[in-house]
């Protein structure tokens, strides 16, 4: 009987032995998957932070492109009116010259 309680604890420790074994290799590739889940997150969000900055630079350089495109109109209205005004003080000079002959 005491052979057969020693026989049993024997089993009992060597059958605790495998479980924690077990056990401690789930642990470990528990944490191997998280460690590459957690990398392939985090390298999904440096691609999304990519294109979002990707996608804004073009924005900016659209609007920057739309802005000049303004500025350029501006400044072709601004020309023309500065040909316009140049072109009556000369009609008014020649007129005024011409008046001064006659």
């Amino acid at each position: 009987m005491v052979d057969e309680t020693i026989r049993s604890i024997k089993e009992a420790e060597q059958q605790a032995e495998e479980i924690l074994v077990k056990a401690q290799e789930q642990k470990e590739q528990i944490l191997k998957d998280a460690s590459l889940q957690a990398k392939q997150i985090h390298e999904e969000l440096i691609e999304e932070a990519k294109r979002t900055a990707g996608g804004l630079d073009e924005k900016a350089s659209e609007e920057a492109k739309n802005q000049e495109d303004k500025e350029a109109e501006k400044l072709k209205d601004v020309i023309e009116e500065l040909k316009v005004s140049a072109r009556e003080k000369k009609d008014a000079a020649v007129q005024l010259v011409l008046s001064e002959l006659i």
